[in-house]
């Protein structure tokens, strides 16, 4: 289950923000669902999302945009 940027952008210091986060995280993993945070930017953010235990996370903070014949490259690399 993906939670929107919009949710997480100011999971820092929103309250809101971070009630509905952890809500859909919950309700989530209550139901047998892996979760995956949007728009995480920075550390501050990831430090709150890891209190939820949200279970992966996209974004300019955990990594940067790559060429494709990067990736690609690599995925081959893992088949043989």
């Amino acid at each position: 289950v993906k939670i929107d940027g919009t949710f997480v952008t100011g999971i820092h210091d929103n309250r809101a923000e971070y009630a509905i986060a952890r809500y859909i995280n919950d309700l989530a993993h209550f139901l047998g669902q892996e979760t995956i945070a949007e728009s995480v930017e920075n550390d501050t953010i990831i430090v709150k999302l890891e209190e939820l235990g949200v279970d992966y996370l996209q974004g300019w903070g955990v990594g940067r945009l790559r060429p494709l014949a990067d990736v690609t490259a690599e995925l081959s690399n893992l088949e043989q």
